[in-house]
């Protein structure tokens, strides 16, 4: 929880003078309240608490370096999400991408039986 709160705060003292020095607040002002109370709760709870603290849980369950292979296979997953939500069809490029993110993540989470 810490370093979430670290993590958090550090990016508001970052992003806060340079969104304002280069964006006016007027343009955040006229968003409908609605969709900024959603962006609000997206960006904040879901998206910058929850994910870190989701993903400290599984380091703390699966180990670093087997938690690790989930950031790796998030393009993996935008692929799949585009086609089924979306429907996108994925280039040539894209699902041999995600074909090379599928195995390295297999490869990488494969455990060989301990030989003692």
């Amino acid at each position: 929880m810490t370093a979430t709160a670290v993590i958090c705060v550090t990016s508001l003292a970052l992003y806060t003078p340079l969104w304002l020095a280069l964006s006016a607040p007027a343009r955040l002002l006229a968003i409908a309240p609605g969709e900024l109370l959603l962006q609000v709760f997206y960006q904040s709870l879901l998206s910058a608490i929850g994910a870190l603290y989701c993903y400290g849980r599984a380091i703390g369950r699966l180990g670093a370096t087997r938690a690790s292979v989930f950031a790796a296979i998030v393009p993996l997953f935008s692929v799949i999400i585009a086609a089924v939500v979306l429907h996108e069809s994925p280039s040539p490029l894209e699902l041999c991408g995600a074909a090379l993110l599928a195995t390295g993540a297999f490869v990488a989470s494969w455990r060989l039986p301990d030989r003692r």
